[in-house]
């Protein structure tokens, strides 16, 4: 099973573009303490994604509901910002990265952030010229190579571009996630953009095969 990074990424892009648009990262200490304390949270998760991620990555093999995990370690961080603002040297990579690698632990032995996948659908495209497009491609890896950073980071801009319908259809394909609008509460739905977005039967096959025309031109220039 490929490590679930979906809800993650939307969720950092959520935040750099609602509440840091402009802002340079990584930012220290002072910086992020001078924040209004509503914002120190969400900055932590920006600031430390990478440890955050590759915390997470540790549990690869958990069938998990990532956006429930997502939401509860934001609840987590919101409630260690006073104890990193009374002590700064806990504001550092390795005390995020065991504090969400703790989190998780404990978060992936309980039943109710357990999801079986039942989606039927595939993660890989066939293009245009009969060939195999692995969606997989999407997600991220620790210690990737620069240029592939830099084609991870150009496919995931085409699929943005492309509106939130791509965007819930790619998350569907990656993660299993349902097409349909989802019920969730306020604060869940402020941390998922796509969950009042549906796509039904028929524009499936649309948005999947339009998908495929605009990723198949660079993915024909991968040649790492």
């Amino acid at each position: 099973m490929a490590i679930n990074y979906f809800q993650f990424q939307a969720t950092k892009k959520m935040f750099r573009e609602s509440a840091f648009s402009g802002i340079s990262f990584p930012m220290d200490f002072d910086t992020w303490y001078a924040l209004d304390d509503d914002l120190k949270a969400a900055a932590l998760y920006i600031n430390f994604y990478s440890e955050i991620v590759l915390a997470w990555s540790k549990f690869d093999n958990s069938p998990c509901d990532t956006e429930t995990i997502v939401s509860d370690f934001l609840m987590t961080l919101v409630k260690n910002v006073d104890k990193i603002k009374e002590a700064p040297k806990r504001y550092k990579p390795g005390y995020i990265y065991t504090l969400a690698k703790r989190s998780f632990i404990c978060m992936v032995r309980q039943p109710k952030y357990t999801r079986v996948y039942e989606s039927e659908m595939s993660n890989e495209v066939i293009t245009s010229d009969n060939d195999v497009m692995d969606l997989f491609d999407l997600v991220p890896h620790e210690d990737e190579p620069y240029e592939v950073v830099q084609y991870r980071e150009a496919l995931w801009a085409i699929i943005s571009n492309m509106g939130p319908k791509a965007e819930k259809v790619v998350n569907h394909l990656v993660n299993g996630e349902p097409l349909t609008k989802v019920r969730k509460t306020a604060n869940q739905r402020e941390l998922d953009p796509l969950a009042d977005v549906s796509v039904d039967s028929e524009e499936y096959p649309i948005i999947l095969s339009q998908i495929r025309e605009k990723i198949a031109p660079l993915y024909y220039s991968y040649n790492f």
